[in-house]
């Protein structure tokens, strides 16, 4: 039988880069019945939406997609939604003109270097 790593082992530590997501990383760790819905929202354009093989769309070879994948095979009891808000070949601009509609109405938390709401 092999030993547990401890809580100080390399393998199970938390990357620098996650700790200011500490509390996301917490939520889906957190076993049923007292997980809850964890909503990650994509937002920008061409290849978030899938789009890389133009004509195609391949929203599974996607950023948001292979992440979900990924996150279900590391927090298996954790409710997650990937909502993705990309358009391809919108401009950024464009892009920043819908933010508030079509991704603050998902209520985030988190907003990549800034705290959106509590």
């Amino acid at each position: 039988m092999a030993a547990k790593p401890s809580d100080g082992d390399a393998s199970h530590a938390t990357p620098p880069s996650a700790v200011n997501l500490q509390h996301v990383i917490d939520q889906l760790r957190t076993p049923w019945p007292d997980n809850r819905i964890v909503n990650i929202v994509w937002h920008g354009h061409s290849a978030l939406a899938g789009c890389f093989q133009i004509p195609d769309v391949c929203i599974f070879d996607s950023y948001p997609n292979l992440l979900h994948v990924k996150l279900k095979k590391r927090f298996p009891c954790a409710i997650i939604n990937v909502i993705v808000t990309a358009v391809g070949g919108e401009d950024a601009e464009r892009g920043a003109a819908r933010f508030d509609q079509h991704v603050m109405r998902f209520r985030p938390r988190y907003c990549q270097d800034r705290l959106c709401s509590e």
